[in-house]
């Protein structure tokens, strides 16, 4: 096995547990410790209850548009239920991050989505690094990796940098990728910008 490379003195989060094994490397936790529980879940919880205002008014008092009333129950009936398991989801899915020398994979468990699921190549993986991500609620932090055609892929979102940094380091030093300074990377507040390697440039980077 090739020699790691010196990395960030990061700690890991109490919530994040991680398992090393021979052939691959494990970190897990609640999908709740990504962002704010309490607007990601009201959200659901509030799209939920509006599904179940729609079912009962139709019931009650017929169809509010031009349909048939099953027609609209039943599309509440369906829309309410997918918020509900959304909701639900907020607390119980757990993240199954696994790496080793051929791939990465980042899993929602139980109730997986498909925008949930990643797969990465890990031989094609050149860095990873963290930056902010745009949101008009909430102040978040994105784990990016770049790959070897430039291309810039999102591995996870959260509003814990700890947390953030934690994953690039702890993945940067398993598959020995020797840490290189990216422009538009949030640095670690305990590293000093002078021990950083030489700066690497995207050029024609794209997000996906």
């Amino acid at each position: 096995m090739a020699k790691r490379p010196p990395q960030k003195n990061t700690i890991r989060p109490g919530f994040v547990k991680t398992a090393i094994g021979k052939v691959r490397l494990l970190i897990q936790f609640r999908l709740g410790y990504l962002f704010n529980m309490q607007l990601l879940s009201l959200y659901w919880l509030l799209s939920c209850l509006l599904c179940s205002f729609v079912f009962n008014y139709v019931r009650i008092k017929g169809a509010i548009i031009n349909l048939d009333a099953i027609h609209i129950q039943l599309v509440a009936f369906i829309m309410g239920g997918y918020c509900f398991i959304r909701f639900i989801a907020c607390w119980i899915n757990k993240i199954k991050i696994n790496v080793n020398t051929k791939q990465l994979t980042v899993i929602h468990t139980p109730f997986s989505f498909a925008a949930n699921k990643s797969r990465l190549r890990s031989p094609n993986i050149v860095q990873l690094y963290v930056d902010f991500k745009d949101s008009p609620f909430l102040k978040q932090y994105v784990v990016l990796a770049l790959m070897k055609n430039q291309e810039v892929v999102e591995i996870l979102e959260t509003t814990d940098i700890k947390l953030a940094q934690y994953l690039e380091t702890r993945i940067e030093k398993y598959l020995c990728i020797e840490d290189m300074k990216i422009d538009g990377e949030i640095e670690h507040s305990d590293i000093s910008t002078k021990n950083k390697q030489p700066r690497l440039r995207i050029v024609g980077a794209s997000n996906i």
